[in-house]
């Protein structure tokens, strides 16, 4: 299974799931996706700087290392927040000169 997304999956991603957000910090997306979303709190306990449902905005990428919340994301039971980087569409951190 591919952590990738393509440009038209996730327009029809945005279609299929109304109020779904984006949030990204300069390497990666976080997409939230409400409707598939379990509410196990895996991200909450995972990574509490990032993830914090009594703050808005709830998700802030820009509190840890891309490495950190790629981590927390991928251990979530669902694929509800589906993740990428900006410029190179996969997984992986850019690299920084």
């Amino acid at each position: 299974m591919s952590n990738e997304i393509t440009k038209t999956e996730l327009t029809e991603i945005r279609e299929q799931n109304k109020g779904s957000r984006s949030y990204s910090n300069d390497e990666v997306t976080v997409y939230w996706r409400p409707r598939l979303c379990i509410h196990s709190a895996n991200c909450l306990i995972g990574l509490p700087e990032v993830f914090d449902n009594t703050m808005r905005p709830w998700i802030k990428p820009e509190a840890a290392p891309t490495e950190e919340i790629i981590r927390v994301v991928n251990t979530r039971v669902l694929l509800t927040m589906l993740q990428k980087t900006i410029q190179t569409n996969c997984l992986k951190p850019r690299s920084r000169s």
